[in-house]
């Protein structure tokens, strides 16, 4: 399915389309099933419902520290920190999952808050967020309800009075005011 995935491209709307990937999965003769759905389902088809979703993800996180958390830090609560991840005076509430080889400096991150790997979080902060490989905040925050693309380079000021509410695309770049 991941090959059939990464060939699709971006349909008339701008969409990449699941049925385009069911579809190349079945010309290749691929088994192919259906299932059907019981329980809770959830439409992740905007930015509130992924967020919806990653809070209900999280809800079943364990706690589990693998990286490396200095003196000067704090973690509270359910948090998963991956292998090669550091976090460096600061604060990570739960629930929340910092990525492998993700950075947290000087922020405070969570609750409800996915981090995926190598992101680099310093001097900010950010909850009720996802952020995608490689993103990045730099004195930005607070940042919430938002959702970050890989790659993404977010830089501000500092911490300010006023939350951002961010939504941007993979490979963006913003800077921030006051």
């Amino acid at each position: 399915m991941q090959e059939a995935v990464a060939a699709i491209e971006p349909s008339a709307r701008g969409e990449l389309e699941i049925t385009d990937a069911v579809q190349r999965l079945i010309n290749s003769a691929r088994t192919v099933r259906g299932s059907l759905v019981t329980g809770h389902w959830m439409d992740t088809g905007s930015v509130e419902d992924l967020l919806k979703a990653n809070n209900a993800v999280l809800e079943d996180v364990e706690r589990s520290v693998h990286g490396d958390v200095d003196e000067g830090s704090e973690v509270i609560g359910r948090v998963r920190i991956e292998k090669g991840a550091s976090i460096v005076r600061s604060r990570i509430v739960g629930p929340a999952v910092i990525g492998v080889d993700a950075r947290v400096h000087d922020s405070v991150v969570g609750p409800f808050t996915s981090v995926a790997a190598g992101c680099w979080i310093t001097g900010s902060a950010v909850h009720s967020s996802i952020l995608l490989d490689g993103a990045r905040l730099y004195g930005a925050g607070p940042v919430e309800s938002s959702l970050l693309g890989r790659q993404v380079h977010v830089a501000g000021p500092g911490p300010g009075p006023r939350a951002q509410r961010l939504v941007l695309g993979d490979h963006s770049s913003v800077q921030l005011t006051r």
